[in-house]
């Protein structure tokens, strides 16, 4: 039997915006709100987590990726903004927002599909496109935290370009994940390890 491996399709960010979210968590940081911040090296925009997939498939689902992608055009978003999620209510998460115009929902809807024949059922809600940022732990400090946040909820980031859709293996631990990609899938067509 394979071993198997936390997998899932993301798009990444450029070093530029991953600077700017860094400072913003740097500043958000402050509060010691009850929040597990994301490393900066590890921001990326989720496009469909996977789960446990056995590692002697990972060839077959970039190949199965790069032929559901190969009709859709890279694309660039506009990143609008830092904000709770879902809401400040009820925070989750701290993420960044990005519209596109439905692109990367698309994305998903495709890759979705095809993932099915490997075991991985749909998500069945809505898709947001949302990088996150932070992951709320508890209670302590959330107020104070949902407060900080308006500074930014509005605040434009620029545009992000997305031209590839990349496989990660996720290997967990104390110290926080490791995302380890395993195959780039270009939109547009082909794949690359």
């Amino acid at each position: 039997m394979s071993k198997l491996i936390r997998a899932f399709f993301a798009a990444e960010i450029d070093d530029r915006l991953r600077r700017e979210l860094a400072a913003v968590m740097s500043d958000l940081q402050r509060i010691d709100a009850a929040v597990r911040w994301v490393a900066p090296e590890n921001l990326h925009w989720t496009v469909k987590f996977l789960g446990d997939v056995p590692m002697t498939s990972t060839g077959e689902i970039a190949g199965a990726a790069k032929e559901a992608l190969e009709e859709h055009a890279p694309f660039a978003g506009t990143v609008t903004g830092v904000a709770a999620f879902p809401d400040a209510r009820r925070m989750r998460l701290v993420a960044a927002r990005m519209e596109d115009g439905g692109q990367l929902g698309a994305i998903r809807d495709i890759v979705e599909d095809y993932m099915e024949d490997f075991g991985v059922p749909p998500d069945g809600r809505a898709f947001k496109a949302h990088l996150t940022m932070g992951r709320v732990k508890g209670s302590r400090g959330i107020g104070e935290l949902a407060e900080a946040l308006k500074a930014y909820e509005g605040k434009g980031f620029g545009e992000c370009h997305v031209e590839e859709v990349v496989l990660f293996m996720s290997e967990l631990s104390r110290g926080g994940p490791t995302y380890t990609p395993l195959a780039r899938i270009p939109l547009g067509g082909g794949a690359t390890p």
